[in-house]
């Protein structure tokens, strides 16, 4: 099980080469890693909602990050 659950998160972090530029590291790193915790999230409990609240959740968090980041470095009027 842990070789489909590695494997998976691989396959799918290499799909997402084209999206980030080809950017290896990016999609190896984080899109496999943020993978790998929303698949565990659904091995564990074998509810998908649980996955997509995850995923959700993860995405929101990310959003709300990069928005602060931006906010912060705008000039004051």
């Amino acid at each position: 099980m842990t070789f489909a659950w590695v494997g998976s998160s691989l396959v799918f972090a290499l799909a997402h080469l084209p999206t980030y530029n080809w950017n290896l590291v990016q999609c190896l790193l984080v899109v496999g890693a943020a993978r790998l915790v929303l698949t565990l999230a659904y091995v564990r409990t074998k509810s998908l909602w649980v996955s997509v609240g995850a995923h959700i959740l993860y995405d929101w968090t990310i959003l709300g990050l990069v928005t602060l980041v931006g906010m912060a470095d705008m000039p004051q009027g």
